[in-house]
């Protein structure tokens, strides 16, 4: 009894010493972008392909505080103001930058993903709220301080939120 007491003990200590909580904890850009999107469809109105929103579409920017841990610091900060400006400030975000578009979502999936060093990109698949079309949209992510956060969003060549956002009259240096 006692050796196979101190037999487990040892299995238990030789699996501790393998995976120690920070390599359990660590997330791939797949994951975090995933855990983003969960959070961001449990914080918007349902969607009824027919009718639309039923409520005010961007009610996730009530909440966006809840996940300030998805994003890099400065694409965070810049999220936050400008959620809280509208039509009478001048600029103003009048689209959701998390799906691209205006009238909501009623899903996503996860695509590819591409890693290079501390930065990754990967897709995510957008249903709109009107329409049967996914939409893909490439998010960035990079990698600080062991963690991978969400720091752009690519919608085409010419137009990513990181540099729509810079454009605001309120972040202009």
């Amino acid at each position: 009894m006692k050796k196979r007491l101190a037999l487990s003990f040892l299995v238990l200590l030789v699996l501790a010493m393998t995976f120690s909580p920070a390599q359990a904890a660590e997330k791939t850009p797949a994951q975090v972008l995933d855990g983003f999107y969960k959070w961001y469809f449990k914080n918007v109105p349902a969607i009824d392909p027919v009718k639309g929103p039923e409520h005010k579409p961007f009610t996730y920017r009530d909440n966006f505080s809840q996940a300030k841990d998805f994003f890099q610091p400065d694409l965070y900060r810049m999220l936050s103001m400008a959620f809280t400006k509208g039509p009478s400030d001048g600029d103003w975000i009048d689209f959701d930058p998390f799906i691209n578009a205006q009238m909501g979502a009623r899903g996503y999936k996860m695509g590819k993903s591409a890693l290079k060093g501390n930065r990754a990109t990967v897709t995510v698949s957008i249903l709109p709220g009107r329409g049967s079309t996914w939409k893909d949209i490439p998010v960035e992510l990079t990698k600080s301080g062991g963690t991978w956060r969400i720091s752009n969003y690519l919608y085409d060549k010419d137009f990513d939120l990181y540099r729509f956002l810079k454009k605001m009259k309120y972040f202009k240096e």
